[in-house]
C-alpha cells in the first residue's frame, strides 16, 4: 500500500470557466457598488442627479442615443454585450480599475461638502453668492422662487468658513465640513441682527446737502471695540445700514410704521429716501449687549446722535434707530 503522506501535494487547478465566472461576478458586484455610491452621493449632495439620471435612462438630451440603439439589430447588441462580459467584466484589470476608482472617490468625498439654500417661502427669484471667507466675490447664482440650490465646495476635516449671501438679506458665515450638507432656509436662516439708522423728520429738514462727518463706534459685549471715521460724506438725510450690505431690503412692516407720522408733518417723500439705505461698516456683526454709537456732525458744529444706542433684542431682524439732535 503506497504511503500517501510521503507524496507531495499537488495544486488543484480550477477550470478556466470557473475563474472567469468568479471574476465576472466580482467585477459586476464592484461595478454595482460603485454606481450606488456615486448615484447616492449625487442625489444627496448635489443638483446633478437630473442630468446623470437622464444619461442613465437615455432620456432628455440623450434620447438620440436610445434611438440609435434601436436601429442596431438585436443580435449585434448581444454581440456587444458578450464582448463587454468577456473583455471588460471578465478581466482582472477591471477589478483593479474599479477598486482604484472607489478608493479615489472615497478620498475625494472627504474633501467635499454641500451648502443648500431653500427658497420655498418666497415668490421672488434671488441671487445667491457662496464663496470662501476672505476670497473674491464670485458671480451670482440664480435661485428661482419655490426651488432649492445645492452648491458643492471644497473643505477639510477642520472645517472651512464660507460666506453665504442671498440678495435682499444679510449674509451669514457657515463652517462647512466634508460629507455634510448644510441646509439654509430663506428667510429664517438669514435673520441676523442689524441696525437701521435714519434721521427723524425734523432733523431731515435741518440737514442740507453739505459735507458731514460720520463717526461710528461699536463696543461689543466681549470687550472688543470697532471704531470708524468716515469723513466727509455727502449726506441728504438718507438712512444707514450697520452690519449688512446695502442691498438688504427694509422690511415692509417697518415702512408702514413710518407713514402715519410722516403724514402728520406732510413729509411722505422721506419714505423713498429711507427705504434705500446705504451700508456703513457692513463687516461688523452685532450681537446682544453690543453698544452702538453714531454721530453725524456738520461744519457748524451741530451733532446728531442715536436715541437708543444699546442693542439688546436678540430676535428682531432689524432694529430701527433714529438720529435726534444732541
Amino acid at each position: 500500500m503506497p504511503n500517501i503522506s510521503s507524496q507531495p501535494f499537488r495544486k488543484i487547478r480550477r477550470p478556466v470557466a470557473y475563474s472567469l465566472r468568479r471574476m465576472y461576478f466580482t467585477n459586476l458586484v464592484l461595478l454595482g457598488f460603485l454606481g450606488v455610491l456615486v448615484c447616492g452621493w449625487i442625489l444627496y449632495f448635489s443638483d446633478w442627479f437630473e442630468v446623470v439620471g437622464g444619461l442613465l435612462a437615455l432620456g432628455g438630451a440623450f434620447t438620440w442615443l436610445a434611438f440609435v440603439l434601436k436601429i442596431i439589430r438585436e443580435d449585434r447588441i448581444h454581440e456587444m454585450q458578450g464582448w463587454i462580459e468577456k473583455r471588460i467584466l471578465g478581466r482582472k484589470l477591471t477589478r483593479v480599475v474599479l477598486l482604484s476608482v472607489i478608493f479615489v472617490g472615497i478620498v475625494l468625498s472627504q474633501l467635499l461638502g454641500t451648502i443648500q439654500v431653500d427658497l420655498y417661502r418666497e415668490s421672488v427669484d434671488r441671487d445667491v453668492f457662496i464663496y470662501e471667507l476672505d476670497k473674491a466675490k464670485p458671480d451670482p447664482m440664480r435661485l428661482p422662487a419655490g426651488r432649492s440650490l445645492r452648491v458643492v465646495r471644497w473643505t477639510n476635516w477642520f472645517g472651512t468658513k464660507y460666506l453665504v449671501k442671498v440678495s435682499g438679506y444679510p449674509d451669514r458665515v457657515e463652517l462647512l465640513y466634508p460629507l455634510w450638507r448644510t441646509e439654509l432656509r430663506v428667510p429664517t436662516s438669514f435673520r441676523r441682527q442689524v441696525f437701521f439708522v435714519r434721521p427723524s423728520a425734523d432733523v431731515s429738514e435741518k440737514i442740507h446737502a453739505e459735507a458731514q462727518t460720520l463717526m461710528l463706534t461699536v463696543e461689543h459685549s466681549n470687550g472688543q471695540k470697532y471704531a470708524s471715521k468716515i469723513a466727509p460724506i455727502p449726506y441728504r438725510g438718507q438712512a444707514f445700514w450697520i452690519g449688512c450690505d446695502d442691498d438688504v431690503e427694509v422690511p415692509q412692516v417697518l415702512q408702514e410704521q413710518w407713514v402715519p407720522g410722516l403724514q402728520q408733518v406732510q413729509r411722505l417723500e422721506l419714505v423713498n429716501e429711507w427705504r434705500r439705505p446705504v451700508a456703513i461698516a457692513p463687516g461688523v456683526k452685532l450681537e446682544k449687549g453690543d453698544q452702538v454709537k453714531v454721530e453725524l456732525k456738520n461744519d457748524a458744529g451741530t451733532v446728531w446722535v442715536l436715541s437708543q444706542p444699546g442693542f439688546q433684542d436678540p430676535v428682531t431682524l432689524v432694529t430701527e434707530q433714529i438720529l435726534y439732535e444732541k
